[in-house]
């Protein structure tokens, strides 16, 4: 309905008015004054509770409404009850909306019975106001706070953040200490190796001049000359910053010596490893004793001493002190060449050779072919037929060169890294005796993460690999070529390797043997001479056969009489 233009009553569908009941022409009809919408309140009007005779009261839905008639048909009273409806309101005559008049105005006190104010009314308070107008009963007061209330909640939230601010920075604090812990104990554990310097040589004693005593006629008075401060001895060299000097040792099986020793320099800076191979008969210039049949080559060494003999032997070589070994035997090989699936290789030459003693068979056709961990082995450790054919120990340590570059592209590969870390772990705690800590050896795996396969170079000492030694053969070294090769490739000092910072065993210009230090330890006679070995090893075979036969005769020449 609308509740100003005009007045519609309720009509049923048929167009009839409902005839108002008995209830219905009681309820008071009240006309709500039109006021402007900014003075107007929101009131709730009064609800009355239905009555407990009477159905509650619900709208007629279209599906109720009556289903229309067709045309001619008789009028039928409705038979359904009508429910409860509002009271009827008068329709007044239809006038435009621009002068329809306002309704009656009602009594205050009458709109105050009917129509109970919902909301109490506001009014705004402040200090001034306090006395002046107190405030009605039933009226909500709205407080302003007072200069001293909002200087005292500005301290309050001012405190707060103060406090917040605090919290944070501890936090941050407390961050960055945990940080820079974790970063300093990880430069403590994971570092390089310490470099060995060299040591010191004293240098020349100073000459002291004699002080010069004027003649009594003189007039000229005598002034002692000082002598000159005592020199303290300093090396010739110094080690260069960030390079490194590794030993690694291949352990033969059962025997004792060592296959493969190679001396590697790691330029951290320059990014580049540089791996010299030292031909295992390469003669040495160190203690041996021919009674017990020991030879003077560099394969033996560890036999009979240790690392630390084999370290200080290879660094006299060399020319350089070496700063740590790695030292891996034949099981690690293998176990490394499996854990990285094995490798494509081109085997150089066709390789037959059979050891039943060692149970050492090796049977490979020259050519590309996959290599397995247990194949690996006998590659690297081939150098001869049995049809005598001898490809020596300079051949075998290219072939090894070669493999190793295979093995180590395939090893520092990210796949390979990613996926077989904790194999490699295993491999070091179980196969391989190294002097390196684990910050060490975990420093030396970061950096050469770094490196590219163009920046690992192999070479070999240059020797006479045929030079015979009283009937044995020997590698002796080729001084003027080694020390070329030293300074150009693997001189970890500032200065130049001399040819004395080396202790060699070589021919000189006459044939004859010398050391490059002047002496060889032990003597000429320390050399072990193929007459005396075999007289000896005749003399022990002959008593062994001597003990056997006494053994078995005796028993035989009692039991015939």
């Amino acid at each position: 309905m609308k509740l100003f233009g005009g007045f519609h009553g309720n009509r049923t569908k048929s167009g009839k008015k409902p005839v108002p009941t008995e209830t219905e022409e009681k309820t008071p009809f009240i006309v709500e004054k039109a006021v402007p919408r900014e003075e107007k309140r929101p009131e709730a009007k009064a609800e009355e509770p239905p009555k407990p005779s009477e159905p509650p009261k619900r709208p007629e839905t279209p599906a109720e409404a009556e289903p229309a008639k067709p045309a001619g048909s008789p009028a039928e009273e409705p038979t359904r009850v009508m429910e409860p409806v509002a009271a009827p309101v008068p329709e007044p005559a239809q006038e435009p909306e621009s002068a329809a008049q306002p309704p009656e105005e009602i009594k205050p006190a009458e709109a105050k019975a009917e129509q109970p104010v919902s909301e109490e009314p506001t009014i705004a308070w402040t200090p001034e106001k306090a006395d002046k107008e107190p405030v009605a009963e039933g009226t909500k007061e709205i407080r302003f706070r007072t200069p001293e209330e909002e200087a005292e909640i500005e301290e309050i939230i001012a405190a707060y953040q103060k406090k917040k601010r605090r919290r944070r920075i501890i936090i941050a604090a407390v961050l960055v200490a945990l940080i820079a812990g974790g970063f300093i104990l990880w430069k403590s554990l994971v570092k390089p190796p310490e470099i060995i310097q060299p040591t010191a040589r004293p240098t020349a004693e100073p000459t002291v001049q004699p002080t010069v005593t004027p003649k009594p006629a003189d007039p000229v008075e005598a002034t002692p000359t000082e002598a000159p401060p005592e020199e303290t001895p300093v090396p010739q060299r110094m080690r260069r910053e960030n390079v490194y000097t590794i030993m690694l040792v291949g352990r033969d099986q059962g025997f004792g010596n060592t296959d493969a020793i190679m001396v590697g320099v790691f330029d951290t800076e320059a990014g580049t490893v540089n791996v010299v191979s030292i031909p295992r008969d390469t003669c040495a210039n160190v203690e041996s004793d021919p009674m017990k049949s020991e030879l003077k080559k560099i394969s033996g060494v560890y036999s009979r001493t240790d690392f630390d003999g084999l370290r200080d032997a290879v660094s006299d070589m060399v020319g350089f002190p070496i700063d740590c070994y790695v030292s891996v035997g034949v099981n690690g090989f293998i176990q490394l060449v499996q854990t990285i699936g094995g490798v494509t290789f081109y085997v150089p030459h066709n390789m037959n050779y059979d050891d039943p003693t060692q149970n050492l068979h090796i049977h490979f056709s020259a050519g590309e072919q996959f290599i397995d961990g247990y194949d690996a082995i006998k590659i690297v450790r081939w150098r001869q037929n049995n049809d005598g054919t001898n490809y020596g120990d300079i051949d075998r340590i290219n072939t090894q060169q070669e493999f190793l570059k295979t093995v180590f592209k395939k090893c520092l590969s990210m796949d390979s890294l990613v996926n077989n870390l904790d194999e490699y772990i295993k491999i070091f705690q179980e196969y391989v005796k190294t002097d390196l800590s684990t910050g060490n050896m975990t420093w030396f795996a970061k950096e050469a993460l770094k490196l590219k396969m163009e920046d690992i170079h192999f070479y070999t000492m240059p020797t006479n690999p045929s030079d015979m030694i009283y009937g044995f053969s020997y590698g002796t070294v080729l001084v003027d070529e080694w020390l070329e090769m030293l300074n150009e490739n693997l001189n970890p000092y500032d200065q130049p390797i001399e040819l004395e910072d080396v202790d060699l065993i070589y021919r000189d210009e006459n044939g004859e043997l010398c050391a490059t230090s002047g002496e060889v330890k032990g003597g000429m006679e320390s050399f072990l001479h193929m007459e005396d070995y075999i007289r000896r090893l005749n003399a022990w075979q002959a008593s062994q056969k001597k003990d056997e036969e006494s053994s078995g005769s005796g028993d035989d020449t009692n039991g015939g009489e």
